[in-house]
């Protein structure tokens, strides 16, 4: 399989974990990953984030969201 593939895979697993412990909606995920660009976060972290399982590359989106939320807010 190819990088680029790879990358799609995990944006949409991510996707899907969010889903699940954010009790949320497809559409409100996907706002809230286009807000603070999260599928480029994951693309641009590919190489670190690959070594990891869904669940601590999850833990490392939502700490990256939860801080650019903090930002916007403060």
């Amino acid at each position: 399989m190819d990088r680029q593939r790879e990358i799609t895979y995990m944006q949409v697993r991510m996707a899907r974990c969010a889903m699940r412990t954010w009790d949320a909606t497809l559409g409100q995920v996907s706002q809230r990953f286009a807000k603070y660009d999260v599928t480029a976060y994951i693309e641009q972290n590919y190489d670190l984030l690959h070594l990891e399982g869904d669940e601590a590359v999850f833990e490392d989106v939502a700490a990256y969201v939860n801080r650019r939320e903090a930002e916007e807010h403060a």
